[in-house]
Formats: structure tokens, C-alpha cells, sequence
């Protein structure tokens, strides 16, 4: 599959996930609904700015776009805070932190 079609599938795909239709997700990003369907029609290729303006609507990073087409781990935004906050830990810490969420199931 060339970028093409790997970019607008994917979109479309990840946009459909999220119950959203073309219309409204086309107001959520700014884009204008021919755009967006070019973009899925494999017609248009976004730019990386805009590309990452769509990740954030669809809520995945851009690197979780191009995972090669495995399904993104969607994370709340108060998952990715305390994934950020995690990435300060030492082993050590992440141990306890992990013993801790182990004790609130």
C-alpha cells in the first residue's frame, strides 16, 4: 500500500472508530469536508503540521498513526500526564507506583 492510501485509510478508519462523521469530524479539524474526503479517496495528502492537528482531534500521537495499521492505545489526558510524570521515575519508583495501582484494584 503506498502512503497514499496508507495516510487517507487510515484516517478514515480511525475517524469511523470514533463515531464521527465526515462532516463533523471536518469541523473538529478545521479542514473543509472535500478536503478530508480527498484525503480518504487517497485524492490529497495532508502536511505533517496538518497531519498532527488530525492526530490530536483522533486523540493518538503521530507516531501512534503510523504503527503500521495496529489499533492506537488511545490514552485520556490524565493517562498521558501520569504516563509523563512516570518517565521521571527510577526503577526503583516505578516498583512502588506499580505496587500502589496494583492495591486499588
Amino acid at each position: 500500500m503506498n502512503d497514499l492510501n496508507f495516510i487517507g485509510n487510515r484516517i478514515s478508519k480511525l475517524r469511523k472508530k470514533l463515531n464521527l462523521t465526515m462532516r463533523q469530524f471536518s469541523e473538529l479539524t478545521g479542514c473543509s469536508q472535500g478536503y478530508i474526503s480527498d484525503i480518504e479517496h487517497s485524492k490529497n495528502i495532508p502536511s505533517i503540521p496538518k497531519l498532527i492537528e488530525i492526530c490530536q482531534v483522533l486523540n493518538i500521537t503521530l507516531s501512534e498513526f503510523f504503527n503500521d495499521g495496529t489499533e492506537p492505545l488511545a490514552l485520556t489526558p490524565e493517562l498521558k500526564e501520569l504516563v509523563n510524570q512516570a518517565r521521571n521515575l527510577n526503577p526503583e519508583q516505578l516498583k512502588s507506583l506499580s505496587n500502589f495501582i496494583g492495591t486499588l484494584k
